[in-house]
């Protein structure tokens, strides 16, 4: 696995949207927050820009994605908001420059797509908050990110749920958006769960397309050969929603038979303490009974 460099004082981000477009005026706060972090930040041409749902015409946002791999001069990509996207980009990409030099590209939900096809080109990614969010994250979650630019130490410590599944592992880390990572199955981005610790969050969906998305992937065995699995934040599930079962109880359902630890409520996804967690980095997940703990390995 390949790792971008650690981010410098003086080097330059960009910001781009190459999925759905995005309020220019919402990305003020995001400005300062790297400026104050000493980097200088550049904008892509399509970034105050809307064709319907998108920032522009596909033909320009891969165009100006394509460029934002192959510029030296750009050390970092920040991909300011998901929704939906990245995957009408992904099989126009050439990665042939940013394999040789890569950089750290950040985002998650839609961005999934990204970080998982970068993961079977061996290249780590940050699955981590995004700035159109920043003026609602916690300081904790910023400050997880910038540590995993300028490639500090870290190490998550969280309570433990009823709920866990007690053990210890270690793995790649992997995963992302749910309903992005079934999308994936069966293409040239799906992932491999062979030795990996997959962590997984989704929003506004309803319980019954939980499952079935989950269902999905344990049918496509995604779940059966992992070394451990991470829930994090499900958001948005109707408090009336009358499926009859949990998020918790889906997965302890589908998971039972496997030996793997298991967390719930792990502080990653789309709420304001959003943790980032370097796709492609080897961990180790150590589930216990009054704490939970996730470091490299």
């Amino acid at each position: 696995m390949q790792f971008p460099l650690p981010l410098q004082p003086g080097d330059t981000v960009l910001f781009i949207a190459p999925a759905s477009c995005v309020d220019f005026n919402h990305l003020v706060f995001a400005r300062e927050v790297l400026n104050n972090w000493g980097l200088e930040i550049i904008d892509s041409p399509l970034l105050a820009k809307k064709h319907y749902r998108f920032s522009g015409i596909l033909k320009d946002r891969v165009s100006e994605f394509q460029e934002a791999l192959d510029n030296p001069n750009i050390k970092a990509i920040m991909c300011v908001r998901g929704g939906y996207g990245m995957v009408q980009l992904i099989d126009a990409l050439d990665f042939g420059v940013f394999l040789k030099q890569p950089k750290w590209i950040v985002g998650f939900s839609d961005i999934t797509v990204l970080s998982t096809h970068l993961a079977g080109l061996g290249v780590a990614t940050i699955h981590g908050s995004m700035p159109l969010f920043f003026s609602e994250n916690t300081p904790r979650s910023l400050y997880t990110l910038k540590a995993a630019l300028f490639g500090e130490n870290w190490r998550y410590k969280i309570a433990a749920t009823t709920s866990n599944k007690v053990g210890i592992e270690r793995g790649t880390l992997i995963g992302g958006n749910l309903c992005t990572l079934q999308g994936l199955i069966g293409t040239s981005s799906d992932f491999q769960p062979q030795g990996k610790i997959l962590f997984l969050e989704e929003v506004n969906e309803p319980l019954y397309k939980i499952d079935r998305m989950l269902r999905h992937l344990h049918r496509a065995g995604k779940l059966k050969t992992l070394q451990g699995l991470i829930i994090g934040q499900f958001s948005g599930i109707d408090p009336k929603d009358s499926f009859g079962s949990s998020v918790y109880e889906i997965i302890r359902e589908l998971t039972n038979v496997y030996s793997y630890p298991i967390c719930f409520d792990f502080p990653v996804g789309h709420e304001a303490d959003n943790l980032a967690l370097v796709c492609g980095q080897e961990v180790i997940l150590q589930v216990e009974e009054q704490e939970v703990t996730l470091q490299p390995n």
